[in-house]
């Protein structure tokens, strides 16, 4: 991975978000044999540690010694345990993690999910036995507690990670959608998203004032907020329910150590156990509605892109490429268009003479120069073979024919190497230029292919003009640029004209 461009800057961010962790830990959650209920600082750790690498360590000791130096007192035996213990955490899920998959951060999915929960529950063991022992070792809990104070630092260091790594993770390397194809789909608007803020934050404000005023409700409408994180992760976009989902987290855990109604803190291993259960089921569930909803997501998204995108060229293809061109027409009824249709000429020679692998390796570097021309707005697609197609917008019919000589130009500067031999391909192209309220596809494409069937190497370009039907061929002027050309009357009503270098 990259180095972030200004490192000391992100290393600074990284041990105060470590020490602002441990602070709400330890000053509003602290449970019982001074063992936290909540450790947001091993989810900062074991995120970064996963995005950045794991040359990032050695802000977890900093952070941990400044902590504990100013903010946590502590017995000073207990310190270099408490580093080992937090560093050991975040090194082994990491490890854990980009052992099993190295991009699995990339992608947020129901697989992923798993894997950095089931990195954080091993991590959290290994590391839970270094920093029980510190506790020992520094007479904080008795030698026969050691069993008990393990569970509950890892039960501490779990719940931590799962409110919060998934907002350092979604906060570093988010993508949703793999490949380099447009989205077909749209989270919610930013408006329904102001919304949805303003009502999240409002349950939080209900949460508080029922925990203060009526203790026999409190933790049912604890549950609250998460209705609308789980909101959050059908409609938008997962970072949005990452957040929520660290807010609910530690905003539920400040409430029980604050001691709010009947969020009392926990005084046994058993009711530790059970809370911190219950506050990761509150925590993953949304979390998990949001994998599910994005992988469904991703899924269509690859399935569309395999019905409307040509494998080879990764242009778009036929069939997409006339529910596109339709859909223009309809949409855009006075729009003056022009469609374009692009064969290139003698291509069955090479794949007869140098195989179809080199033919298609032709292809898709050939496709690439013509996409590099095409200007925003408009429709390219290989409809099959050596065949394509163009759909020029808010073209009239001099641009028409100037956009398609560019596009011949681009073919016949083309070369492509191949043992030793140059193949330089030419193409012919038929051009339509229309009004889109007087024109039907089915009409155009076959004009359009019929005028490229004329053009030898050249472009033909389709022009309804009256004509003597007894004449095979003349030579008429082009009204729109001056120029002249031979005409073809067609059966169709129109006329073909393939431009000529030369004037009367």
């Amino acid at each position: 991975m990259a180095t972030p461009r200004h490192p000391v800057a992100v290393f600074t961010f990284l041990v105060a978000l470590f020490i602002a962790g441990a602070w709400l830990a330890t000053w509003f959650v602290s449970g019982p044999d001074q063992v936290t209920l909540i450790w947001p600082p091993a989810g900062i750790a074991i995120g970064a540690l996963i995005v950045l690498g794991w040359r990032w360590w050695p802000f977890i000791p900093v952070a941990v010694l400044i902590f504990h130096l100013s903010l946590g007192p502590v017995p000073a035996a207990f310190i270099p345990f408490s580093i080992a213990a937090n560093l050991t955490t975040a090194l082994v899920a990491a490890a854990w993690v980009h052992y099993r998959s190295p991009r699995a951060v990339d992608h947020l999915t129901m697989r992923s999910g798993f894997l950095f929960l089931s990195a954080a529950a091993i991590a959290t063991l290994i590391g839970s036995t270094i920093g029980a022992a510190g506790l020992v070792v520094a007479e904080m809990v008795p030698a026969h507690d050691f069993a008990e104070a393990a569970l509950r630092w890892a039960l501490g260091d779990l719940y931590g990670a799962v409110a919060v790594l998934s907002s350092v993770l979604t906060s570093y390397r988010w993508r949703a959608w793999p490949g380099d194809v447009p989205l077909p789909f749209r989270y919610a608007r930013r408006s329904e998203k102001w919304l949805w803020l303003a009502v999240f934050l409002t349950s939080l404000v209900v949460v508080a004032w029922v925990s203060r005023h009526s203790g026999a409700y409190a933790l049912g409408f604890a549950t609250l907020p998460v209705v609308f994180v789980i909101w959050s992760a059908v409609r938008f976009e997962p970072p949005w329910t990452a957040f929520g989902t660290t807010v609910v987290g530690l905003y539920l855990a400040t409430l029980i150590g604050l001691g709010y109604a009947g969020l009392t803190p926990p005084r046994d291993l058993g009711s530790t156990t059970i809370l911190i259960a219950f506050l990761c089921m509150i925590t993953a569930t949304p979390q998990i509605v949001s994998a599910a909803a994005n992988e469904n997501r991703a899924a269509s998204v690859r399935a569309l892109r395999r019905a409307t995108i040509d494998p080879l060229t990764r242009l778009v293809n036929r069939p997409a490429f006339e529910d596109r061109a339709k859909h223009a027409l309809q949409r855009h009824p006075q729009e003056m268009m022009a469609l374009a249709y692009l064969d290139l000429d003698q291509f069955k020679l090479v794949n007869d003479t140098l195989s179809h692998r080199t033919g298609d390796e032709l292809l898709k570097s050939l496709a690439a120069a013509l996409a590099s021309v095409i200007r925003p707005g408009d429709v390219f697609a290989r409809l099959g073979g050596d065949e394509f197609a163009l759909l020029l917008r808010k073209v009239d019919h001099s641009e028409a024919l100037r956009l398609a000589q560019e596009l011949r130009r681009v073919v016949a500067d083309f070369r492509f190497p191949h043992q030793g031999r140059v193949i330089a391909p030419t193409t012919s192209i038929g051009l339509v230029p229309f009004i889109a309220a007087e024109s039907d596809f089915a009409g155009l494409f076959a004009q359009a292919d019929a005028a490229c069937f004329t053009a030898t190497n050249s472009v033909a370009i389709v022009f309804k003009l009256p004509l003597p039907t007894n004449r095979k061929c003349t030579t008429a002027e082009m009204p729109w640029t001056g120029r002249y050309a031979s005409v073809m009357p067609s059966s169709r009503g129109v006329c073909i004209f393939s431009p000529r270098a030369s004037s009367r």
